[in-house]
């Protein structure tokens, strides 16, 4: 069984999200996948957080949205890949709960936009996500940071995920452990090391340790521009892994700042 055989895209029609869109096709041909396209009808006032006063600009964002589906529809057959295209009205959270119940997707990749409701979603929506930055363009995926707190011993399944996506992608995982600097390493630290050693066996992987005395989207930032890094995973169980992003704003930070994609892993 492989880690994801199914991805759905989650494309907001009130923009131009046309490189997450060549990302997540060129992805899904990587990974042999299947692609649902949902793209999600999502007034701009309610992208800002105001009340809609009328039906009239859903509408009229449908209208125009059709050359958009109609393009997406092109871009999938060339791409020769099993697909569904398919309409849902927002708002942008509740779609993408909507989506994920209705099509049973392993993986939901949709654009890193502040505006898009990134709280609820990553609240709300049970799969794994794959956030975009708006500027990215696709290139291969030779590199993996996996955020890891050596405080905390490591999922056994979400490793498991994260090991297979490494080997069907054929990529490298760093796992980066962001502290201030010691000289000691914690007994505790050391299992959860080991631990993570044990699971990581059967791929390339390697440990970091990313010395930061600021906050965690500083480090993660800081991490990203110093290293030849294409894509960021963390989790989203709990409390993220780290007690700092308890509140979700330092996830949703990390996320938006970000110039790679972020994996969110449930």
């Amino acid at each position: 069984m492989k880690s994801i055989e199914h991805l759905l895209l989650a494309v907001p029609a009130s923009g131009n999200y046309a490189n997450s869109t060549s990302y997540a096709i060129r992805l899904a041909k990587k990974l042999s996948a299947k692609i649902t396209v949902a793209l999600v009808y999502t007034c701009n006032e309610e992208l800002v957080g105001q009340i809609v006063q009328s039906q009239n600009a859903l509408q009229s964002q449908k209208q125009a949205a059709k050359t958009q589906f109609r393009q997406l529809g092109t871009q999938l057959q060339e791409a020769n890949l099993d697909y569904k295209l398919v309409s849902i009205d927002g708002p942008f959270s509740n779609a993408l709960v909507v989506a994920s119940h209705s099509y049973h997707p392993d993986l939901i990749i949709t654009i890193a936009d502040q505006n898009l409701e990134l709280k609820q979603v990553i609240q709300q929506v049970p799969n794994h996500l794959l956030l975009i930055p708006s500027h990215y363009n696709y290139r291969p995926i030779r590199l993996v940071g996996l955020a890891h707190n050596p405080q905390l011993l490591p999922d056994p399944q979400l490793m498991n995920f994260i090991s297979q996506f490494a080997n069907e992608i054929n990529t490298t995982v760093e796992v980066i452990e962001f502290g201030q600097e010691c000289t000691t390493e914690s007994p505790f630290s050391r299992r959860a090391n080991a631990e993570l050693d044990y699971l990581f066996r059967n791929i390339t992987h390697r440990f970091y340790l990313e010395e930061c005395q600021h906050e965690l989207t500083e480090c993660i930032s800081h991490y990203t521009d110093n290293h030849k890094v294409d894509m960021i995973m963390i989790s989203g169980r709990n409390t993220q892994a780290f007690p700092a992003m308890g509140q979700y704003q330092p996830l949703i930070d990390v996320i938006t700042e970000s110039n790679v994609p972020v994996m969110i892993l449930k």
